[in-house]
């Protein structure tokens, strides 16, 4: 006679737990959210942490638990060298901007520090609608009260501003003077015939200024006079020196 076990109702099997069967659709899911910077690190993290659990707590069925928890990892690691590449990607192309920008930049700035080329007595526009002009060197006759006058010439220019812009136009000019391979020097003689003051009010649209600056050069037969009229605007240099 057969045992009686054998006869009687098969044994239920155990239920799937809802902790691995989670293990297991989040451990799939962080393989292809993975591809989502950021996101799919999170994903992985949690298929881990579920599986880990369900681990511990002995949930069936075990293998879901298992390869939610393996495919989380994959997941997470595959997320965290995609989002490795992006970062690193993102940093290049700022950087390559920032880049071109500096070289835009320098290649604009090197074009406007390119001096202009002029003769005495002649005028000089810029883009901007401003021009200038340097006259040619005459004597300038010091009294005892001057200071600069240590060379063996001593020379006045004057200088023009006209401003056919639309804004009104700082009249301050950076100049600098040399003659004969020698730096000049700027006279200050306000007990002269001529006063040597530079303008400080702004020019009005279509309107122009002058006034004149004495040096002190060693050959007034090779002068060389540099202006620099604003940053945004290149040097200009004007001579009689062929």
């Amino acid at each position: 006679m057969p045992p009686a076990f054998l006869d009687g109702p098969d044994a239920p099997e155990p239920a799937r737990s809802r902790l691995a069967l989670a293990t297991l659709i989040v451990g799939i899911a962080a393989v292809p959210l993975a591809f989502v910077p950021f996101f799919g690190a999170v994903v992985g993290i949690t298929a881990i942490a579920l599986g880990i659990v369900a681990l511990v707590k002995k949930r069936r069925p075990r293998g879901f638990a298992l390869t939610g928890l393996v495919l989380g990892a994959m997941g997470l690691v595959l997320a965290i060298v995609l989002t490795v590449f992006a970062v690193v990607g993102l940093v290049s192309a700022v950087q390559q901007r920032q880049l071109d920008q500096s070289l835009s930049g320098s290649g604009s700035s090197s074009a406007s520090d390119r001096p202009l080329m002029s003769g005495f007595d002649d005028g000089v526009s810029f883009d901007d609608g401003v021009a200038i002009g340097v006259s040619s060197p005459s004597d300038f006759q010091v009294t005892e009260n001057a200071i600069g006058a240590d060379q063996a010439h001593n020379v006045v220019f004057t200088f023009v501003i006209k401003n056919d812009s639309d804004t009104p136009v700082d009249p301050y000019l950076n100049v600098s003077v040399s003659s004969g391979g020698v730096e000049g020097s700027r006279i200050a003689d306000y007990s002269a015939d001529r006063p040597l003051v530079e303008p400080s009010t702004a020019v009005l649209p279509g309107g122009q200024i002058s006034w004149q600056q004495a040096f002190s050069v060693a050959d007034p037969d090779s002068v060389v006079v540099q202006v620099d009229a604003g940053y945004d605007r290149p040097k200009v240099i004007f001579t009689s020196v062929k």
